[in-house]
């Protein structure tokens, strides 16, 4: 891998709830990680794509949904997918409760958090997304448990 920059990963956090998100975002940096946190509705999207025409594509979004079926049939994930094809999306939410997502979004579903988590909770989840997505950039710090 010689020539390869190694860097922490990119997290981009997205709740309606301010506590969760500011929660989420400062354990992530904690854990090594870059973080920013953003509400879930059109702040998402609009951030995602800024970030991706910079040239600072999100690794992982987190995204703290109160009830899958809140996001219209996966519209959010939909709406990510359509600026980046291999967006990866960590579902946090309390109440998944066997409910799955419609299957034109589940492909960019790497995972579920389900709420309330600690610190290790996060990082295990976060690292198994990661692994998932074969993202040979991330530093090799973010997998210690």
């Amino acid at each position: 891998m010689e020539g390869m920059e190694i860097r922490s990963p990119r997290v981009l956090v997205a709740d309606d709830d301010e506590n969760v998100r500011e929660v989420t975002r400062e354990m992530l940096r904690g854990l090594g990680m870059e973080a920013d946190s953003v509400r879930a509705r059109g702040e998402l999207v609009d951030r995602y794509k800024r970030a991706l025409l910079a040239g600072r594509r999100y690794d992982l979004v987190i995204l703290g949904v109160y009830h899958p079926l809140e996001l219209g049939g996966g519209t959010l994930i939909v709406m990510l997918q359509e600026i980046d094809p291999q967006v990866k999306v960590l579902i946090s939410t309390a109440t998944l409760g066997g409910t799955t997502f419609p299957s034109q979004c589940c492909h960019g579903i790497v995972g579920y958090l389900d709420r309330p988590y600690r610190t290790q909770d996060l990082m295990r989840a976060v690292n198994e997304a990661l692994r998932q997505c074969g993202n040979e950039s991330v530093g090799p710090r973010t997998f210690l448990s």
